[in-house]
């Protein structure tokens, strides 16, 4: 009983302490609350922007792929137009060069039958080569004046050039092998295999081109030679000022070199008379190299207009390159030289006379 109100007591004294001194919360034992973090937000303005942006990069585009386009078809319309300036440049040049040959007739009326081609025909033998009449200019421009392709022997050199007979396609091994059977040739070159007859002959020296316009020269009584460098280079130009006759670009199947796109291109030469001729010549461009009467000087001075004995010891220019060789030099300017008793099987050669 007397422990019951002890206990009671002390309940009581409790409670009333509790009410006095209320419990102490420390600071360091309450946790920080986490701080709150708003996310990033994007506002309709700035996605209005973004669409702007990327329509308008879209829009530029369209326009320089439109820009494009027209170039490009700019670009196309542009080569059209240069084939067809080519074209009508070929074709001024062939007018050109009927013009001159026709002047020269007109001149000289009286000789006009003497120079018509069915005139030459009835006046040439069997085994003689068909001949083109060249009508001369007094201030003829040798050299690179095409200004494309320029090696350093061929600067620009005026010079006489007076008419002439050209022939018409390079000697083909018929006509030599007639100097041959004639006993006018001592020397029966190979024909590597492709065939003799129209092809043009091959494989003969200077010396050996002399023997044969010697011989042609006693049997015809008329006065062949080889043509001078100078003369060469007049004919194949046919009047153009440009790398080839027929313009600057090689073009497919206008000649036989190393890259004109024929079916004897690097193989083999082809039979005379397979292309279109310029200024009434065939093959003057590739088939064969041609042997000229000049002698080779670096420098030209007047060895391009004479023709060289045969004690002269300097090499010999051949012109009008190859089968076998590339476009460049296949020019009508490029020059390029060989020993008189040298062969080839890409080096031949065509006559021409004064009278």
């Amino acid at each position: 009983m007397r422990y019951r109100r002890f206990q009671n007591g002390v309940s009581a004294l409790m409670t009333a302490g509790a009410l006095i001194f209320p419990a102490v919360v420390y600071p360091e034992a309450q946790l920080p609350l986490p701080e709150l973090v708003e996310e990033p937000v994007v506002s309709e303005r700035v996605h209005e922007q973004t669409k702007r942006e990327k329509a308008e990069l879209e829009q530029r585009m369209k326009v320089l792929e439109s820009e494009l386009a027209k170039q490009r078809e700019a670009t196309a319309a542009s080569k059209d137009k240069q084939r067809a300036a080519e074209a009508q440049m070929r074709k001024a040049q062939d007018e050109l060069a009927k013009l001159k040959s026709g002047q020269k007739k007109k001149a000289e009326p009286e000789k006009k039958s003497d120079r018509s081609e069915d005139a030459l025909k009835s006046k040439r033998r069997s085994f003689e080569p068909e001949m083109v009449f060249i009508e001369g200019e007094p201030f003829f421009e040798m050299g690179c004046v095409s200004g494309k392709g320029c090696q350093g022997d061929e600067t620009v050199n005026p010079v006489n050039v007076k008419s002439f007979y050209m022939g018409k396609y390079e000697v083909t091994f018929a006509q030599w092998d007639a100097c041959v059977e004639a006993k006018g040739c001592t020397y029966r070159p190979r024909d590597q295999g492709w065939g003799r007859g129209d092809r043009p002959v091959i494989n003969v020296s200077w010396q050996d081109a002399r023997q044969y316009v010697r011989w042609l020269s006693a049997a015809t009584q008329k006065e062949y030679h080889l043509p001078s460098e100078a003369q060469w280079e007049y004919a194949a130009r046919a009047g153009s000022r440009t790398k080839y006759p027929w313009g600057n670009d090689i073009g497919t199947n206008r000649a036989n070199c190393d890259g004109c796109g024929s079916a004897w291109d690097d193989k083999s030469t082809a039979p005379v008379k397979s292309f279109e001729p310029y200024g009434g010549l065939y093959d003057m461009i590739g088939n064969v190299w041609e042997w000229t009467c000049s002698a080779y000087e670096k420098a030209y001075g007047k060895t391009e207009t004479e023709c060289a004995n045969e004690e002269d010891p300097r090499p010999r220019v051949i012109r009008g390159g190859s089968w076998l060789n590339i476009p460049r030099l296949v020019r009508s300017a490029n020059r390029f030289w060989n020993s008189a008793a040298k062969r080839g099987l890409n080096v031949g050669f065509r006559v021409s006379r004064t009278h």
